[in-house]
């Protein structure tokens, strides 16, 4: 051994305990577990990013009512803001929160279906978790095609004159109009 190197300290593998009460398993957890948690932190995140999606929309209608009149973000919420009120921006929130039952938990609940089904036949590398992901999200956007457009519709009610407004009462409400006036493929529409 040269003269100042000193060997590592190896340690003996300690011996195996019993888990403590609460710690982790290594066991997965059931596939409704997966589901359930992406669809809260969907939820919650929705909480925070609903009124800038309100106003997002709007600005988007006001820009195409309104062609060649340049809109700012800060100016345009503020002046929605004293319009109508702070709660003017949680318009169109239920549907928001049904669209993220929906998309939020199919999104990653499918995702990780479509993982386990795939490892059952070939090995899981970046291109098959691309694969997973892409048709993960596809499937979950079509599942809630009619929360968006509800939410869309409901967030935009607002904006519009008072004549034109449709003054949905709720999600349900917004969803059974739609197909009622519409048709139900006025969901998938566009």
């Amino acid at each position: 051994q040269e003269r100042g190197r000193r060997r590592p300290l190896r340690l003996a593998p300690r011996p195996a305990r019993a888990p403590r009460p609460g710690a982790m398993s290594s066991k997965p957890l059931p596939g409704w577990v997966s589901f359930a948690t992406s669809g809260i932190g969907g939820i919650f995140g929705w909480v925070f990013v609903h009124p800038v999606n309100t106003l997002g929309v709007r600005m988007n209608l006001a820009s195409a009512q309104n062609p060649g009149v340049k809109l700012s973000f800060l100016p345009f919420a503020s002046a929605t803001i004293k319009e109508g009120g702070i709660g003017t921006l949680y318009s169109g929130i239920g549907a928001g929160i049904w669209r993220q039952i929906f998309y939020a938990s199919s999104r990653y609940g499918l995702f990780q279906v479509f993982r386990d089904t795939m490892a059952q036949y070939r090995e899981v590398d970046l291109l098959s978790r691309l694969f997973c992901a892409t048709a993960a999200g596809g499937c979950a956007a079509y599942i809630s095609c009619p929360c968006e457009v509800s939410l869309v519709r409901m967030s935009n009610d607002g904006s519009l004159p008072l004549a034109e407004r449709r003054n949905y009462k709720g999600v349900m409400d917004a969803g059974a109009r739609i197909a009622r006036e519409e048709g139900v493929m006025a969901f998938w529409r566009g």
